[in-house]
């Protein structure tokens, strides 16, 4: 059944313990995809945001930003990987926010998408004209006085229309003017895996990378699956301040 309840979620704020031993990695890992990055997995910040559970389910958490119905993703729903991941968790969320007659819903098991399981979907109907869908996911900053902000995402999605089109269109916003750089990669079962990156210069307090999917008005259903999104950050210190370190 559809829902039209946005999806719009904040991470418990505690850490887990044990979950760097239990780090998964990116397919296209950040240090050989970004031209910058420096440090070793697991990096110190490594979010994986999977879809196992109906995300409009997940429970109310104390921390959730207003309004209230903002949800929680808690440590066996979300996996918290990052070395530093801990002092990092209490902020971070993600949000969705629809125009037109777009919608969000979850789908338990799509045989007919290579039987993956555990998907998020935004949707628009056949005849209910155009309609885009804005995923906000705000990232809190590691607490530190240096100078770059280096981020990382992967996913994998499922989508009508044409596939050799990112989209996923991404943005930051922050404060500090950066572009994401973003690659596509198309899968044998028809999904395509999506990763970008980009460098924050200078380090903000938070950032948040904006996907807007767009669907143009069409005579069939419209949708687009959303597997899981996977997040790494670091905070380092500019290439000279970096070399006097070293030194």
């Amino acid at each position: 059944m559809k829902r039209t309840i946005l999806l719009i979620v904040v991470v418990a704020a505690f850490a887990w313990p044990g979950t760097t031993a239990q780090a998964d990695p990116f397919v296209n890992p950040p240090e050989v995809n970004h031209p910058k990055w420096i440090t070793d997995f697991p990096y110190q910040r490594n979010i994986m945001v999977g879809f196992d559970t109906n995300p409009h389910l997940w429970p109310d958490h104390e921390s959730s930003p207003q309004p209230d119905d903002r949800k929680a993703l808690t440590p066996d729903l979300i996996h918290h990987e990052g070395t530093e991941d801990g002092t990092l968790f209490r902020s971070d969320w993600v949000g969705g926010e629809a125009t037109g007659n777009g919608y969000t819903d979850w789908i338990d098991t799509a045989p007919e998408h290579s039987g993956r399981q555990g998907m998020l979907k935004l949707a628009v109907d056949a005849g209910m004209g155009e309609a885009a869908i804005h995923l906000v996911w705000h990232i809190d900053n590691l607490d530190r006085p240096w100078e770059e902000k280096h981020f990382f995402a992967e996913a994998e999605y499922f989508t009508t229309g044409n596939s050799g089109v990112d989209k996923l269109f991404s943005s930051m916003s922050s404060g500090t003017p950066v572009t994401l750089v973003p690659h596509m990669e198309m899968l044998t079962d028809g999904w395509i895996r999506w990763w970008a990156e980009g460098t924050l210069v200078p380090n903000p307090e938070w950032e948040e990378m904006v996907n807007v999917v767009e669907f143009a008005a069409s005579s069939t259903d419209s949708y687009l699956l959303i597997d899981y999104m996977h997040i790494a950050t670091e905070c380092v210190p500019e290439p000279a301040t970096l070399g006097l370190l070293t030194l």
